[in-house]
């Protein structure tokens, strides 16, 4: 007997609330929603968040693959960490990608929604 399952990629919005989900469980919080990102504010109480230009980095470098997704996003918070910031910011998701062998593209504009943003990285 054998099972296969398939996982589709997780979209921007799956992701934004994937990262934020694993910061709640890893800082030890009882809601997700306590761990903020760019868009609701990072509280005080919430030692790191991702901007909202590095989650759409991480949506587009890992292809919305979780695995990858988790990888990155441990190495980025180490890069943050490394230059004692709070915000992981798009370069911090680009020297992860460096460090975990995540093949790095030329990546100049990510949309946000309706919105693209130029990050002047590429």
């Amino acid at each position: 007997m054998s099972r296969q399952c398939r996982i589709e990629p997780l979209s921007l919005e799956e992701i934004e609330a994937f990262v934020t989900h694993r910061i709640a469980v890893g800082l030890g919080l009882t809601s997700p929603h306590a761990a903020g990102t760019e868009r609701d504010g990072a509280s005080d109480a919430v030692p790191v968040s991702f901007s909202r230009a590095a989650l759409a980095v991480l949506a587009q470098l890992s292809d919305g693959v979780p695995r990858t997704l988790t990888r990155l996003c441990d190495r980025a918070l180490d890069a943050a960490a490394a230059r004692q910031e709070r915000r992981v910011a798009p370069e911090h998701v680009f020297e992860a990608a460096g460090r975990v062998n995540v093949p790095v593209r030329a990546i100049d504009r990510v949309r946000i929604g309706r919105s693209t943003l130029t990050l002047g990285l590429a």
